[in-house]
């Protein structure tokens, strides 16, 4: 069986010989059938109806079905040219650690094995996030709450902002690991150890005279409006300002519908970022924060009001997520050496191999 995570928290169930099926299927919860009378594959009938696909859980036997081992887990991208971003960055730059192994290239080895790492981290926040929406609109469809326009917080709603701010650390943390390597491969930097992005803009990205493809994408990312300079700024934020939900004016959990072709909708929960974290962070960092209570009042208590025109967090990840993935996959082609497979003999294994029977 495979599980569709959509934005929203919705659910497509696919199956062999069944209907491709959504949760929740109405704001009174249950299910939806969706037949089809073509043999489209399940992600263009998906965008056929107007729902955006993040990511795909598969799973083939009963121990995954029951949670007793993860079945697998890839983050999807329709946008990009390498849709399986997360799944190829992870095993590609696995592979460079591997061969740097092979040639006893220390340097190479760690830092591939770390970008290896830190991308199935992020994968598994991204799926943490996504989880925690679906879990939120469930219990709102389940208890009969949900109702389109609706603002609120429940007991559920920290978890999920917990879970934004956990992807928010991890991706600064696959960023840095990342400008690290470009440092050491990309522009040879050796007088210095480059480990953060920060150095890196400093101390190679500032010189104008770098005209490369890399350097110009990476100084277009790391401009005042770039993509790497926002991620940063939510990141700060959260690390040494203030919750996401709690940064400005408090925000609220919006619930909103999905119309399908047919007139049918389906029913999604959106959690709003807070807007200009730059500024917050700068409002909050003010010597003068403190002073008068009255301004402390009109900066910060309350629901903010302004929530509609925020961007969607799990919209957001899911963005920036394709982002870094395909910064990794372009940074990989600057590695000494090439990905290689690693293939097991008998002299790679401590003992015999147990096969375990599924269910």
């Amino acid at each position: 069986m495979l599980v569709f995570h959509l934005l929203g928290g919705l659910r497509a169930l696919h199956a062999e010989c069944l209907p491709l099926r959504i949760e929740p299927g109405s704001e009174q919860g249950g299910s939806l059938d969706v037949q089809s009378q073509s043999p489209l594959p399940v992600i263009p009938k998906l965008r056929e109806l107007g729902l955006s696909v993040i990511g795909v859980r598969s799973l083939s036997n009963r121990w995954e079905l029951d949670g007793i081992i993860p079945g697998e887990w890839r983050t999807f991208h329709t946008g990009s040219t390498r849709r399986w971003l997360s799944f190829e960055g992870r095993q590609k730059w696995f592979e460079i650690a591997h061969a740097a192994t092979k040639q006893r290239l220390g340097k190479l080895w760690d830092m591939a094995a770390r970008i290896s790492y830190q991308i199935e981290a992020c994968t598994c926040r991204f799926e943490e996030t996504s989880d925690r929406y679906a879990g939120q609109l469930r219990s709102l469809v389940t208890r009969g709450s949900f109702k389109s326009g609706r603002r609120f917080e429940d007991l559920l709603t920290q978890r999920v902002f917990l879970s934004i701010q956990s992807f928010l650390v991890d991706a600064c943390v696959l960023r840095d690991f990342l400008a690290e390597f470009a440092a050491a491969y990309v522009y040879n930097e050796e007088a210095v150890r480059i480990t953060t992005l920060s150095t890196l803009i400093k101390r190679v990205l500032k010189d104008q005279s770098r005209q490369d493809a890399t350097s110009i994408k990476l100084r277009n990312a790391t401009a005042e409006d770039g993509w790497l300079t926002l991620l940063g700024h939510y990141r700060d934020l959260v690390v040494h300002s203030a919750p996401l939900a709690l940064a400005k004016k408090r925000l609220w959990v919006r619930c909103e519908v999905r119309r399908l072709p047919d007139g049918r909708t389906l029913p999604c929960v959106r959690f709003p970022l807070p807007i200009d974290p730059r500024q917050i962070l700068r409002t909050r960092s003010g010597g003068d924060l403190y002073e008068g209570f009255s301004r402390l009042v009109e900066e910060f208590l309350g629901p903010t009001e302004n929530d509609a025109a925020s961007k969607d967090a799990l919209e957001y990840v899911h963005e920036v997520f394709g982002n870094l993935g395909m910064l990794a996959l372009e940074l990989m082609s600057f590695s000494p050496v090439p990905p290689e497979i690693p293939i097991l003999t008998d002299d790679d294994l401590a003992g015999p191999i147990n096969w375990m029977k599924q269910p």
